[in-house]
């Protein structure tokens, strides 16, 4: 296979991946271009061509979420509303909340991310990796917190 064409049909690919994690929600040009391993300015052309060859697809997403939570929340007032209606009601709510999940990454996994970060930096202490400690540890914080805010968690 030509390496020229091994490269377009990867970065095509990558673009696609970002585009889905934008479509879920992810705006912010810089956690993508962090993802993509790309300048920021690449993937605000990437925006703006999205939103330029798919504006029903990303108003459709937008809208999809906005209702999925409203049903959710009427849902869930019914169902304190009417005990009787529970069963009901709780396959509905198993059905919304599965679908919310695709948009929102687990709380779990944000844990995961966050205990990973910490042994990252126990890690280079460990192994006296200073280089890496250096550029590591003052961001651990930082990108935890971010995390926790934009997961929810």
């Amino acid at each position: 296979m030509n390496k020229n064409l091994k490269h377009t049909e990867e970065t095509a690919a990558l673009k696609e991946r970002m585009r889905l994690l934008f479509l879920r929600g992810e705006h912010d040009t810089k956690v993508i271009a962090a993802m993509a391993n790309r300048a920021e300015s690449t993937v605000y052309r990437w925006i703006k061509e999205w939103e330029r060859r798919y504006p029903d697809q990303i108003k459709i997403e937008e809208e999809i979420k906005a209702n999925v939570s409203k049903a959710l929340n009427n849902a869930l007032k019914r169902f304190n509303e009417h005990p009787e209606d529970a069963p009901a009601l709780q396959s509905v709510v198993s059905l919304l909340k599965q679908h919310q999940q695709i948009y929102e990454p687990a709380k779990e996994l944000n844990n995961h991310i966050i205990i990973f970060l910490d042994q990252s930096v126990c890690y280079c202490i460990e192994t006296n990796n200073t280089a890496l400690l250096k550029l590591l540890q003052p961001e651990v914080e930082d990108l935890g917190e971010y995390l926790r805010r934009k997961n929810n968690g």
